[in-house]
């Protein structure tokens, strides 16, 4: 091609990625990458909290943390079903969110002894793990399909390890790549989203590299949990 054909050939293309994936042969998404994964802030350290003068506070290196989150959209994992996703969200007091732990907890949703009255395994002892371990005050489970069981038993098991924590249900019925994208391109825009490490090491930088607002079915569970564990703050 001479230049002129390369500069029509450019045109038509309409985005970087598609020329980039059908002229220079790199792996890249022909669309617009809406929710780009290299607009998230990383970080890599962990909170620490102090008491003084009787009030406890928590710590993210130099940035003090004022609000927590633990966001769970239960599912049962088998074959073909949505990831049991969770996102931890944490916020400081100027606004700025921090994906501080991404995950999808697996097995059950609860295993229990014989009798029913105690909770010995599941995908609940892996959230009160979390909730645990970063005193989180309250946990945000979507209650559409499975998990409308889930919360009491969450309950059950936080109760059960002495941890006082909240569980409040939310049953989502807006459209869904709506609410995504409302929640998060604000925050990747201004540079407000931060997210962990281990958070980017994982499926996150795939589903935010690949999601396309105009695609109703795709690989999204924790963008769609990030989403709301944002929403969720104060």
């Amino acid at each position: 091609f001479n230049r002129d054909d390369v500069e029509k050939r450019r045109r038509k293309t309409e985005t970087l990625n598609y020329w980039d994936s059908q002229y220079m042969l790199e792996a890249k998404p022909v669309g617009e990458v809406r929710l780009d994964p290299e607009r998230f802030v990383p970080y890599d350290c962990e909170p620490r909290f102090e008491r003084s003068n009787g009030v406890a506070t928590m710590w993210l290196g130099s940035v003090r943390i004022v609000g927590a989150v633990l966001r769970w959209d239960p599912s049962s994992g088998k074959t073909k079903s949505d990831k049991s996703a969770y996102v931890l969200d944490m916020s400081d007091d100027i606004g700025r969110h921090y994906w501080h732990r991404v995950g999808a907890a697996t097995g059950e949703i609860a295993t229990t002894t014989e009798d029913g009255r105690k909770v010995i395994g599941g995908q609940v002892m892996q959230l009160v793990a979390v909730v645990r371990e970063f005193r989180v005050p309250l946990v945000v489970v979507e209650t559409n399909g499975i998990g409308k069981f889930a919360p009491s038993i969450l309950r059950m098991a936080l109760k059960q390890a002495g941890i006082t924590c909240a569980v409040r249900e939310v049953d989502q019925r807006a459209n869904k790549n709506k609410r995504i994208l409302e929640a998060l391109q604000p925050l990747l825009d201004s540079k407000m989203l931060w997210a962990h490490l281990s958070a980017l090491d994982g499926p996150l930088w795939d589903e935010a590299t690949h999601w396309n607002p105009a695609v109703p079915d795709q690989p999204d569970d924790i963008l769609d949990a990030g989403a709301g564990a944002v929403t969720d703050q104060p």
